[in-house]
């Protein structure tokens, strides 16, 4: 049989949607016509279309060094290039192709997904909105419009985007998904549960919606079914943590028994969760933490009772293990029995001494401060820009510190302070292979800490250090809503915005309460 003949025929295979017949005739074909660059190019989408994405990259590869200027086989490559999660060569590869084929919308909807992967969203939006003026009745081209304007943090129009999409296809899940996170960066909460709702209930194994309907419900007090819906995080945090042959726990009785508690996710999510190990050793059970290396020495201060381990063990026999943030659903924790004690961390004496030396006796109250997370942008709503800081310092005989990590833009913020805002920096904070063991030593040495949403004021919370925490209008799950207290950490007060992204009403309202803080220190925590 001719060739152009068995691949018209594996073609109308691919299009009844026999994927394995059409790509066993594939496979016969490309054994014998190793050089073919339409065969090698039809078996790569065949084995993309199976989820063979490997051996789908090394075929369309193949065809391309035939062929380095066709237009389709680029496309196609690009697109595998963004399912193995190579966005930068995607990106490239999808560039060329619409150069060699500047008509073809699929080439330049796959550079626009690629570009949103990288980040770069104002040049995803000029693609998508250029696709959706040419082809108005495509709702992915639509849909994914409407998502980078959420990432371009434009929820408004994100949402009139959106609802033009689900009036035509009500059921679109990655319509719903964008509807939902329109609805909440908005502060419609309610209206934000509602589309996961809609697609959970069609597909209860939804593990983006499960996980975004958990975080809303964390934050919203629904605690008890928030934690059920979190589990479903791996598909968004990467693959869950664990050791071989050790049975997750379930809630069964752990008195007498051993149990590995693994870390996950941030700094931050570590300080705060770590409590719960101890609960369960004084509860009576053997527990074992892995946490970061660098975390080990600072960990060590939870509790003598257990062992804190900076790798997975080996050899060691456990009888359960459970990632850490999975504790609080097993440990059915609620607002109301959140293990909130005064303090469960502790600085180092002989550090506390040494920067007690060296920060000295000189008059003002000494502030902490911390203004940008490591891992999120000031535009992404949870760093503050440092001059904000500023009207702390204006009121009284204040002295400002720096807690802050070496992070993008802080030398920038540090050199543009506004005239007469002085902001003292301690270069060799940390600098050591442990973390954190010299900001706490600090922390002891303070009046008050004021932070970011950021991993500082998780340390500062653990410490029992009174801290004031400066929250965007829709913060973090972690921080629920309409409250000053935090249910977390006792010596913590919440300052959120009542209008989206106004830091300095905040501030104000921080300042105004530092005038009387010397006196009254309870200030930390109000009902």
């Amino acid at each position: 049989m001719h060739i152009d003949v068995q691949l018209g025929e594996a073609e109308a295979l691919i299009g009844a949607g026999r994927v394995e017949d059409a790509i066993a005739l594939l496979d016969r074909v490309c054994s014998r016509k190793k050089q073919d660059s339409r065969a090698l190019h039809m078996f790569g989408v065949a084995k993309a279309m199976r989820g063979e994405t490997e051996r789908a990259e090394e075929l369309l590869r193949q065809a391309r060094a035939l062929k380095p200027s066709a237009g389709d086989i680029l496309t196609d490559l690009g697109s595998v290039l963004i399912l193995r999660g190579n966005d930068v060569e995607a990106a490239d590869v999808l560039a060329k192709a619409r150069r060699r084929a500047p008509h073809s919308p699929l080439a330049q909807f796959y550079h626009g997904v690629a570009l949103t992967n990288l980040k770069r969203f104002d040049e995803a939006l000029v693609i998508f909105e250029e696709l959706v003026a040419h082809f108005p009745e495509n709702m992915a081209y639509a849909q994914n419009r409407a998502t980078v304007l959420i990432k371009l943090l434009r929820f408004e129009e994100a949402e009139a985007a959106v609802d033009k999409v689900l009036r035509k296809q009500p059921t679109m899940p990655e319509a719903l998904l964008v509807k939902s996170m329109a609805a909440l960066n908005l502060a419609r909460y309610d209206e934000a549960l509602a589309p996961l709702d809609r697609i959970v209930a069609t597909d209860p194994n939804h593990q983006e919606a499960t996980h975004n309907r958990g975080e809303i419900r964390l934050l919203t007090g629904q605690l008890e079914h928030g934690w059920r819906d979190y589990e479903a995080r791996w598909t968004q945090i990467g693959a869950k943590p664990r050791v071989e042959n050790v049975p997750e726990w379930n809630g069964e009785p752990l008195n007498g028994r051993s149990l590995l508690v693994i870390h996950e996710q941030g700094l931050g999510d570590i300080l705060q969760f770590c409590r719960f190990a101890k609960v369960l050793s004084e509860q009576g059970a053997a527990v074992t933490i892995v946490v970061p290396a660098r975390l080990k020495r600072l960990l060590a201060t939870l509790s003598a009772d257990f062992a804190v381990l900076s790798e997975l063990p080996r050899s060691q026999h456990f009888d359960f293990q459970i990632p850490l943030l999975s504790l609080p659903l097993q440990l059915r924790i609620t607002l109301d029995n959140i293990p909130a004690w005064p303090s469960y961390l502790a600085a180092e004496p002989e550090r506390v001494r040494q920067w007690q030396s060296r920060l000295g006796s000189a008059d003002g109250l000494k502030i902490g401060i911390a203004w940008q997370n490591s891992k999120t942008a000031l535009d992404h709503g949870r760093g503050i820009p440092l001059r904000t800081f500023n009207v702390l310092s204006e009121r009284r005989a204040v002295r400002l510190i720096s807690l802050q990590a070496n992070v993008n833009g802080e030398a920038e913020q540090l050199s543009t302070l506004p005239d007469g805002m002085h902001v003292e920096t301690l270069d060799d904070l940390d600098r050591g292979p442990d973390a954190f063991i010299d900001t706490a030593a600090v922390m002891a040495n303070l009046d008050l800490v004021v932070t970011c949403d950021t991993a500082v004021n998780h340390l500062a919370g653990a410490l029992g250090k009174p801290s004031w925490v400066a929250l965007k209008k829709v913060p973090n799950w972690r921080w629920c809503l309409d409250r000053t207290d935090s249910p977390w950490y006792p010596s913590m007060r919440l300052y959120r915005q009542d209008t989206a992204d106004d830091w300095d009403g905040v501030f104000a309202r921080m300042a105004r309460d530092l005038e009387g803080f010397a006196d009254h220190p309870s200030l930390a925590r109000v009902d």
